[in-house]
């Protein structure tokens, strides 16, 4: 929106509530930011530029919230400029031209501004009180920052801001401090505009028009106990919208004040209904608090008027998840991906979910999809879905999920998680009679840590099984240096020396095996052992 345009809309905003007579009014200086309709230079300036501050009426206007709970752009209310453009009948267009240019007439009046201005500066009695020299200061401000030239509407404000710094002193009216706290955000000056906000209050803690903006900046900065400190105070001085209510309540949850956070959003929502981040604040409120069933209905609610918004159908399925009903959530999940809002993340729960439910056909299909999306996923996930799914009997499931990960993420795997993957194609080899692959997998491993006492164990064992001694008490010698593994390591060989009648050598090993950890089965064994190396 132009300046020129924007100047416009304040001026027949600020028409539209004066009296027919005369053109004048008195209005609240508290009114414009406390959810009042009047319009001011603080409003014109703070819709100047590209600010990204988001107030009370901002958000009415259809600003972005980004802030705990809070995601969605609201797309609420209508600005003055809206107003003005709305249509008439064509039979309404000769007076409406009527009334603009008695308007305008009303507006270029030096008496009527003048009126206007003062009304702005304070007529409330929760307003710090300002000197006549300081009235006659700020209107000549307002003048400034009512500018309606593009062009020159920038340097008009700083000119404004240059005179107000140049005022200020230990003695200065609170207000003084406001309006500049004020300018400096039209030109996204945060911190000298949050430090004016901070000597405004300090000045005048009644001044609750300073407190709200206060709040609002620390809302910004995510200082958020601080936030409702502000916030608390503009509600006890009688200030409250529907908008700082719902500000509040995400002050509140990003606390994990959950109650708290419910009660601020459904005030918020009795003062604005339309405004759709109150509602969704209160679905998320209700999912922390474990309602589940609150918060699914509610959001189903808001998927009535939108359809297609991802953030509702995840919240919604999230919740559905927590209700342990894995497949209503599973739809929910695969709404999402139909839409194109799927993340590696969510995929991978939807993964689970079907999992979980024992589709693991399905499982695997959304696996796939996560780390085609994505092939620098964390895939620690997926690998303990492929232990999951093995120990459930679902081998085959099992060795696709492998041979996904493998295809896709196979260059982000760290060394542990390709060890597990390899441990798990060996057992999944073995469990199909699979020798050749079961071995060639294990002496992956091996290459890849020669230290790793279970595939030397079970390399050793696989040996000693198709009755290559060499090999076998080779594997076994080598896991008895893990400490670890010593134990298991010294019984392996002991049974390979013992086929070979070798029992002198056989019996130290099952006797320190026995001082590592005394079984009554080994001490049999030992027993047998020394009997036989008796009798030869």
């Amino acid at each position: 929106m132009s300046m020129r345009i924007l100047g416009k809309a304040v001026l027949l905003s600020c028409l539209a509530g004066c009296a027919a007579t005369d053109g004048t009014r008195e209005s609240s200086a508290a009114g414009s930011t406390e959810g009042g309709a009047e319009a001011s230079p603080e409003r014109l300036v703070a819709d100047r530029g590209t600010s990204s501050e988001t107030s009370a009426e901002d958000l009415r206007d259809g600003e972005v919230v980004e802030a705990s709970g809070i995601r969605r752009p609201t797309g609420m209310g209508t600005t003055g400029d809206q107003a003005v453009r709305q249509e008439t009948a064509p039979q309404d267009r000769p007076a409406r031209a009527r009334r603009f240019a008695e308007a305008l007439e009303i507006w270029n009046s030096p008496d009527y501004r003048r009126k206007l201005a003062l009304s702005l500066i304070s007529t409330s009695d929760i307003e710090p009180t300002v000197t006549a020299d300081e009235q006659e200061l700020l209107l000549e401000v307002f003048e400034l920052l009512a500018e309606e030239d593009e062009a020159r509407a920038e340097k008009s404000a700083r000119e404004a801001l240059r005179i107000l710094r140049s005022e200020l002193d230990d003695s200065s009216s609170a207000v003084l401090y406001f309006w500049v706290g004020v300018i400096h955000l039209q030109f996204e000056e945060l911190d000298p505009a949050r430090a004016s906000f901070e000597a405004a209050v300090r000045k005048s803690p009644s001044f609750r028009r300073a407190w709200a903006r206060l709040g609002q900046m620390q809302f910004r900065d995510q200082e958020f106990a601080k936030a409702r400190e502000s916030f608390q105070q503009v509600i006890e001085k009688g200030g409250a919208d529907g908008s700082l209510y719902g500000l509040l309540g995400a002050c509140h949850a990003a606390l994990g004040d959950y109650l708290a956070a419910e009660s601020a959003f459904r005030l918020a929502i009795l003062m604005e209904p339309e405004t759709i981040d109150w509602k969704y604040g209160l679905a998320e409120s209700f999912g922390f608090q474990g309602k589940f069933a609150d918060a699914v209905a509610l959001f189903g609610q808001l998927l009535e008027g939108d359809p297609d918004n991802v953030d509702f159908w995840m919240a919604q399925g999230q919740a559905y998840a927590r209700m342990k009903e894995p497949l209503r959530a599973a739809e929910n999940f695969e709404m999402v991906d139909q839409l194109g809002g799927s993340t590696a993340s969510s995929l991978t729960n939807l993964g689970a979910l079907y999992s979980n439910s024992g589709l693991y056909e399905l499982a695997v299909d959304a696996y796939r999809r996560a780390l085609r999306l994505d092939p620098s996923m964390n895939v620690g996930p997926l690998v303990l879905a492929a232990n999951f799914l093995a120990g459930n009997a679902a081998n085959r499931e099992a060795g696709d999920l492998i041979a996904a990960i493998q295809e896709f993420a196979a260059e982000g795997l760290a060394d542990d998680q390709r060890k597990d993957l390899l441990r798990l194609q060996s057992r999944l080899a073995a469990a199909r009679g699979d020798n050749d692959v079961k071995i060639s997998v294990l002496e992956e491993i091996i290459a890849l840590d020669p230290r790793d006492g279970d595939a030397l164990i079970l390399l050793g064992d696989h040996y000693y099984r198709q009755g290559d001694a060499d090999q076998a008490e080779f594997y076994f010698k080598q896991a008895e240096e893990i400490p670890e593994f010593e134990r298991s390591a010294k019984l392996g060989r002991a049974q390979v020396l013992a086929r070979q009648q070798r029992y002198a050598e056989a019996l130290p090993l099952l006797e320190r095996a026995q001082v590592i950890q005394s079984t009554q089965n080994v001490q049999d064994f030992l027993e047998q052992i020394e009997a036989a190396a008796r009798g030869r």
